[in-house]
């Protein structure tokens, strides 16, 4: 008799994670990236790996109820993108529920819980969300090892200047429902203008990438060079912020910096050599 077995991490080749726990997948198709007729990440793993669930397939959104347990099962500390192919703080009353042992529907209360007790009965591991709702995330007791992020893209200048007032607005609600020392921006694709409202507080890390997927490019040299004097300790009352260029920016030698905060044992053991 075959057993099933048990859900596990996925590794994440996303840079500045280790692994991903893609509990909620499938998203409303509203980012910037599809509506300017670029190619999804998310789809393209989809498509370069079809999963058994149809819902998975048709990028639906929807619940695996069995996946976060892999979390707590995972001993060995771990930054881990929670729900990267989704986006869990998206606005909805309740999702298709799926699993080995779960079928039906959860409601928006109900996940949340779920999510919020997994990490906190696991501090050895940090917690990366991201979202295009800042709007969404709860006020809930999240742990210190919890981080909250949106991402906004600059296309282009002319992209850049019609959805300015609506990215800067995605920041101001993220300040506004996260306390500063966990929030983080991902900013990409970034290839045009990096102007911020001088007014929205900075994050405690910022990270910037290129274009994959058709029409893949790097960043602009001087743009990095931007974002590096933005983040610089003179600019910002001697608090630098740690920028982190991924490697799809086809920048050499570029920063690739973290928190402290968002570490693992074993880097901040090589940072203190």
């Amino acid at each position: 008799m075959s057993r099933t077995r048990a859900p596990k991490l996925s590794e994440s080749r996303i840079d500045y994670l280790t692994h991903v726990c893609n509990f909620m997948p499938g998203c409303e198709r509203h980012c910037t990236v599809e509506t300017e007729g670029h190619d999804c990440w998310a789809d393209a793993l989809v498509k370069r790996r079809p999963p058994k669930c149809e819902l998975c397939r048709e990028r639906m959104p929807h619940v695996h109820g069995d996946r976060l347990g892999a979390i707590t099962a995972h001993k060995t500390p771990a930054r881990i993108g929670m729900a990267f192919t989704g986006d869990l703080f998206a606005d909805f009353d309740s999702l298709p529920l799926v699993g080995r042992h779960t079928t039906g529907a959860t409601s928006r209360a109900t996940l949340f819980e779920c999510v919020l007790r997994t990490v906190q009965t696991a501090p050895w591991h940090r917690f990366v969300f991201l979202t295009r709702n800042p709007a969404g995330i709860p006020d809930l007791p999240w742990p210190d090892n919890c981080w909250f992020g949106t991402s906004v893209s600059f296309l282009s200048r002319q992209v850049a200047f019609r959805n300015y007032s609506e990215e800067c607005r995605r920041l101001a609600q993220l300040q506004e429902h996260v306390r500063a020392d966990r929030t983080w921006w991902s900013i990409e694709p970034c290839k045009g203008d990096w102007r911020i409202d001088t007014q929205i507080r900075p994050p405690a890390c910022i990270v910037l990438g290129g274009q994959s997927g058709r029409g893949a490019c790097g960043v602009d040299p001087d743009i990095v060079e931007g974002w590096q004097e933005f983040c610089r300790p003179e600019r910002l009352g001697g608090f630098g912020i740690p920028l982190f260029v991924k490697r799809n920016a086809r920048i050499p030698d570029a920063p690739q910096h973290l928190p402290f905060a968002l570490m693992l044992p074993d880097e901040l053991a090589t940072e203190q050599e």
